[in-house]
C-alpha cells in the first residue's frame, strides 16, 4: 500500500490561521513535493521532469493536489461548488545541475474560492517531508516530527512550520504559477505548431 500525506498540528501558539485554513477563506494553495516523494505517493504515475516535457507534471500535480486539498478541509473537492477547486498549473523546480532527483521539486498550485480576477491572493505553502529523513527535517521544520507518529505517511508542512523567511512567499507562490502557466502554454503552442507544419 502506498504511503499516504498527514498535516501534523500547528507548533504555534495560538495556530496560525491557515493551519488549518477555515473553508471559507479563499487561498491559492501551492504543494512542493521532492521528485522521490511523488514516485512513493503515486507509484503508478509518470513523471519526467524535463523542460522539453512538463506535462507529466500535470496529471500527477493534480493527484497530488487533491490529497493535500483532502487533507486540508477533510472532504473532497466539490465540483458543485463554484471556485472550491480550481487546478491553476503544476511544473517542476530544480537547479542548474541536478546531481540527486531529492533537489527536483513538483509544485502544484490550485486555488480554493479565489475570484478569477484576482492576481494577489493570499497563499498557504506546503512542503511535502519524510519523517524518515533526518536532513530534511532539520533543514525544513520548525516542529519535532518523529517517525513513529507518522509510520508510512509523509508529512505536509505549512508555512507557518517551515523553517526560512516567510516574508516573499506570497509573491513568489503567485509569480511561479503564472510562469508555470506561461511555459505550459509555449510548449503546447511550439508543439501544435511543428505538428502543423509537418514535424513528426
Amino acid at each position: 500500500m502506498p504511503p499516504t500525506l498527514r498535516i501534523p498540528p500547528c507548533g504555534e501558539t495560538p495556530a496560525h490561521s491557515h493551519h488549518p485554513p477555515s473553508l471559507d477563506k479563499p487561498l491559492r494553495i501551492a504543494v512542493g513535493a521532492p521528485v522521490p516523494i511523488a514516485r512513493k505517493l503515486f507509484p503508478d504515475a509518470e513523471i519526467t521532469h524535463d523542460y522539453d516535457e512538463p506535462f507529466s507534471a500535470q496529471e500527477v500535480g493534480d493527484r497530488l493536489a487533491k490529497l493535500a486539498f483532502f487533507r486540508l478541509y477533510g472532504r473532497d473537492p466539490d465540483p458543485s461548488q463554484v471556485g472550491d477547486y480550481v487546478v491553476r498549473t503544476a511544473g517542476f523546480l530544480q537547479p542548474q545541475v541536478v546531481e540527486s532527483e531529492d533537489q527536483v521539486y513538483l509544485d502544484t498550485f490550485f486555488d480554493h474560492l479565489v475570484p478569477p480576477e484576482e492576481s494577489n491572493p493570499e497563499v498557504l505553502q506546503l512542503r511535502i517531508v519524510d519523517p524518515r529523513d533526518p536532513s530534511s527535517i532539520d533543514k525544513l521544520s520548525k516542529i519535532a516530527i518523529s517517525e513513529d507518529v507518522f509510520e508510512n505517511c509523509f508529512v505536509a508542512l505549512p508555512l507557518c512550520c517551515q523553517k526560512g523567511n516567510r516574508s516573499h512567499v506570497r509573491a513568489s507562490v503567485n509569480a511561479t504559477s503564472i510562469l508555470f502557466y506561461i511555459q505550459i502554454v509555449s510548449i503546447a503552442k511550439a508543439n501544435r505548431e511543428h505538428t502543423e507544419l509537418g514535424g513528426c
